[in-house]
């Protein structure tokens, strides 16, 4: 897999809202335009591994998901 280079390190903006079924956290990436999709699926698989050794279990059926970014910067390929 490569390697994904941030432009900028990741900026927690913080809970969004809470439910009994879990809690959205928005977290900014900014990367080079067309690499965003590479970053959020690191950002998610780093998240599950993180959230697995800490001992937080994700109910079945249940999966993280992503928001699209808004905007992009960045020179373009």
């Amino acid at each position: 897999m490569a390697l994904v280079l941030l432009l900028e390190p990741p900026f927690l903006r913080g809970v969004r809202r809470t439910s009994p079924l879990g809690i959205h956290v928005e977290v900014l990436l900014t990367t080079r335009t067309g690499e965003q999709w590479a970053a959020e699926r690191e950002l998610q698989r780093r998240l599950l591994q993180r959230l697995g050794e800490a001992g937080v279990a994700m109910a079945d059926g249940l999966e993280l998901q992503a928001v699209v970014a808004r905007g992009s910067v960045g020179p373009g390929p």
